[in-house]
């Protein structure tokens, strides 16, 4: 059976019949999108694209809508194939590739009937890539986040820059300085067949040797060297660790493609008074027995050199891991006026062992109140067989552990009674 017998005797149609409601292709869309006529010559288009594009740039703080539809229009208008099948058939004839009114080759005859319609050219963004950016860590004290810093960086980069000068291209010429190296066509690696055996032969990806993995090359009338160059970077109040400061475009520039970024990365150094997290700030404050019953105030060296006051009412008793806040005492709070909270966790030192006399226990037996009792001093008609225990020291990890803990003391009373001890001997009556 041949196509012609399988079609019914004949061909299919070359094309969709025309809807006479349907409205025609504008054809003049793209250009109005790059602001030009459409007889304008290629040179001036490129121009209002490349100003268009710079202006509009994501990176640059432009609308990335006006951005994609203008690098949509130039990817078509800039190809000449593409924009002679524009001019002629508006957008459907660059997605087919041809008239959308005739059919086309057998591909297109099988696709109609094994899944959809046409092949279809998606136009892509013209435009060399952006480079990759290059990450700088900065160690800052929290007392400079606190306060706010700007840094000096000196960075050494590659720049594009004309022979006849020491400074770097505008980001618009960027595009005039290389052209794509046609034996990989920019991707810097082309195919090579090797044999590896008898009849056996192998592809192998290797490095382009006409642009040396480049993908492209510098030309006349431009040189790339090496700078040092002097970046200004702002440490802003309240800013946080791993948070990213872009120097936009201060990347090496590289043939084909866009300058990349340097990104600095803040990265908090350990306080040895204050813990951060979020906009709060946490302190640990020791006081003495006598600040945690009567009250207390110190003063406290805060991260921007002040000195403050800090203290509790009268009468407040305060317990061990108890924890108080002064508000906006706390970090600066990124582009607002407001501060965070600070947070005091109090640990209270006890007397040690036998530190107080029994006349300074009276005494606050007298403030404090008599201690409770609790049975000590009943009498019993068996007074004299009373028995009184003192608590101890002891370990909290050992609780429930009492069978290991008595293992042990054996294992070290074997050790003592080992080979060079004495033994329990016995005698065999």
């Amino acid at each position: 059976m041949n196509f012609h017998d399988f079609f019914g005797g004949g061909m299919p149609p070359r094309g969709p019949p025309r809807n006479p409601n349907e409205k025609p292709e504008d054809k003049d869309e793209y250009y109005k999108v790059l602001g030009v006529s459409r007889d304008e010559d290629i040179k001036k288009i490129k121009k209002a694209y490349r100003k268009l594009a710079v202006r509009n740039h994501p990176d640059k703080g432009g609308d990335p809508e006006v951005f994609k539809k203008v690098s949509e229009a130039w990817g078509v208008i800039g190809d000449a194939k593409k924009r002679k099948l524009y001019d002629k058939y508006g957008k459907k004839g660059v997605e087919l590739g041809h008239d959308p009114n005739e059919g086309g080759g057998p591909d297109d005859i099988m696709s109609m009937f094994f899944g959809g319609g046409g092949r279809r050219q998606r136009s892509s963004a013209s435009g060399p890539k952006k480079g990759k950016p290059v990450v700088h860590p900065l160690r800052i004290s929290l007392e400079d986040l606190y306060k706010g810093k700007t840094m000096r960086m000196r960075i050494t980069r590659n720049i594009i820059c004309r022979k006849t000068g020491d400074e770097p291209v505008e980001l618009e010429e960027v595009e005039d300085t290389f052209t794509i190296c046609s034996a990989c066509r920019g991707r810097g690696v082309v195919m090579k067949t090797r044999q590896i055996g008898p009849g056996f032969l192998q592809q192998v990806q290797v490095q382009c040797e006409v642009c040396g993995g480049s993908g492209a090359a510098l030309n006349p009338g431009f040189v790339q060297k090496q700078k040092r160059e002097l970046l200004v970077v702002k440490i802003e109040k309240g800013m946080r660790n791993n948070q990213k400061i872009t120097m936009r475009g201060k990347g090496d520039m590289i043939p084909g493609q866009l300058p990349g970024d340097v990104i600095f990365v803040i990265k908090q150094q350990p306080h040895k008074t204050f813990k951060r997290r979020g906009n709060d700030l946490l302190m640990e404050k020791e006081v003495s027995l006598v600040e945690a019953l009567c009250g207390f105030a110190w003063r406290m060296n805060h991260l921007d050199g002040r000195e403050v006051l800090i203290k509790t009412e009268a009468g407040e008793v305060l317990k061990s891991q108890d924890v108080k806040a002064v508000n906006d005492f706390g970090m600066p709070i990124q582009d607002t006026v407001d501060f965070g909270r600070l947070f005091v966790m109090f640990k209270v030192n006890f007397p040690e062992k036998g530190e107080l006399k029994k006349d300074q226990l009276k005494m606050l037996e007298t403030v404090l109140g008599p201690r409770p009792s609790n049975g000590a001093s009943k009498k019993s008609d068996d007074a004299d067989d009373d028995e009184s225990f003192y608590l101890e020291d002891v370990d909290p990890s050992t609780f429930g552990k009492m069978e290991e803990h008595a293992r042990g003391a054996l294992d070290e009373s074997d050790d003592e009674d080992g080979p060079g001890g004495r033994g329990v001997q016995c005698a065999q009556q």
